[in-house]
């Protein structure tokens, strides 16, 4: 079939446009509508056949009355795309329509093989459990007036045999749309939970790929991403926003005086402290690689920018991790802060530029110090 006609079988005609979440409900959708389209004409079809060559006209009418509700299906279901109505619909329409059917055909041209079509329809719309209740309330229906036919029905020839034919087929063909519909449901079950774990792999190894493995803070790649975001957010929302630049002072003297194994406990400890002063949920902390880490804050107090990097330095200094090759004895760390305006719209190579000129100044000045740009 070529793709186009496909396309609109499927999406346009049997689908209606529908959205849907899963291939599941996309199936019922499908299955749902197919019934009614396929209902429609072939009741119609049968109509005219029952008026102008069989002169069966009790069938006719039925065929008509039924034909209608389908169409009223369709169309219900095109305006409201209710499908748990549409589903209801067709159901009840089959379910009505063949009980009156088999009591007028009375197996006449081996009308009852029709029947056969409501359990495979009633438990493909409906889900198995409640398709199985409606095919347990049609086929004990259908029996009852079947067994009271018997010496009746095709002119005396349906007999007791006629009637146990009849019930041993709808078992098995119930049985085995049960069966098929349950194989389908499990498969779907075992479907969504291979793609729940494929997701969450996916999603750990999302996490893995913008996570520093030493500190746990964002990485470079994370920065590079979210920061432009958060500097447009700011903007929009007119917030102050400060972009600071930290850098460990003297860090390579600190790793070969005590060692590496020291100098990433020490990151993992100003990580920590700093990581305390991001109070808000759009605040961010990012290592982007050694001993340089860039931080980004927004506020409508713009001294608390300027207030919450200097309580930074001093936490850091708090720490008192001793470091002989710094003039205080201790680990310290400068930090250069660009404080974006409301108004300003800066991007974030400019805003990186202006912080880092600031961090140079901080350095240049005697380090331990937040300078502004």
């Amino acid at each position: 079939m070529h793709p186009m006609i496909k396309k609109f079988f499927t999406d346009s005609l049997l689908a209606a446009g529908t959205p849907y979440v899963d291939f599941t409900q996309y199936r019922r959708i499908l299955l749902t509508n197919a019934l009614l389209y396929i209902t429609a004409l072939v009741l119609f079809v049968f109509a005219v056949l029952n008026f102008t060559l069989l002169h069966n006209y009790y069938v006719g009418v039925l065929d008509i009355i039924a034909g209608l509700i389908s169409i009223y299906g369709i169309i219900y279901y095109r305006i409201t795309h209710n499908i748990e109505r549409a589903v209801h619909i067709g159901t009840i329409n089959m379910f009505v329509f063949f009980i009156p059917f088999t009591l007028v055909n009375q197996n006449e041209s081996f009308g009852l093989v029709w029947t056969v079509v409501f359990p495979l329809l009633a438990m493909q719309v409906n889900g198995r459990s409640r398709g199985l209740m409606y095919v347990a309330g049609f086929y004990t229906i259908l029996w009852i007036a079947a067994f009271e036919g018997i010496g009746v029905w095709q002119d005396g020839l349906w007999d007791f045999t006629s009637y146990s034919r009849l019930v041993i087929a709808s078992m098995v063909v119930t049985y085995i749309v049960y069966s098929n519909e349950l194989s389908h449901e499990l498969t779907a079950h075992k479907l969504d939970a291979l793609r729940a774990l494929e997701q969450e792999h996916s999603d750990k190894l999302e996490a893995l790929s913008i996570t520093d493995p030493l500190t746990q803070l964002h990485n470079r790649r994370h920065f590079t991403q979210i920061v432009p975001k958060l500097l447009r957010r700011a903007h929009e929302k007119e917030l102050y926003c400060g972009f600071f630049i930290v850098d460990v002072d003297f860090f390579k003297d600190y790793n070969d005086l005590y060692g590496h194994q020291a100098g990433d406990d020490a990151l993992v400890q100003l990580s920590i402290v700093m990581q305390e002063h991001m109070r808000r949920k759009d605040d961010g902390l990012f290592r982007l690689g050694g001993e340089e880490f860039v931080g980004i804050m927004l506020s409508r107090e713009k001294e608390f920018l300027y207030e919450n990097t200097q309580a930074i330095i001093d936490a850091v200094h708090a720490l008192k991790i001793p470091h002989s090759a710094s003039k205080s004895g201790f680990l310290t760390v400068s930090i250069g802060l660009k404080v974006i305006l409301p108004e300003e719209k800066i991007g974030l190579d400019a805003a990186y530029k202006l912080a880092d000129d600031a961090l140079y100044r901080a350095k240049s000045q005697g380090r331990s110090q937040v300078v502004h740009s």
